[in-house]
């Protein structure tokens, strides 16, 4: 894997998500918990689409860059292929 591509999360990022999981759980109306799935949805489908383009324009670049050896090169077409991939 490309060494800019960290997909660790900082702890905090972390708690926050955690916080956010136990509001949603906390959900009791069934209509609120249908809109809430429903935006989530939609919100999951537009960052995947805009994650893979960046990953895409980024692995491009790291693929241009200056000098490279060919294992980087290599790396570089392999997350292109990857992401090529449906």
């Amino acid at each position: 894997m490309a060494p800019w591509l960290d997909l660790n999360q900082p702890l905090d990022h972390e708690f926050q998500m955690e916080l956010q999981i136990r509001d949603i759980r906390s959900i009791t109306n069934v209509d609120d918990l249908r809109f809430m799935a429903e935006t989530l949805c939609r919100l999951a489908f537009h960052f995947q689409s805009v994650n893979k383009k960046l990953v895409h324009q980024l692995a491009a670049a790291d693929a241009a860059a200056a000098p490279v050896t060919d294992r980087h090169r290599q790396m570089a077409e392999e997350i292109l292929a990857s992401l090529q991939q449906p």
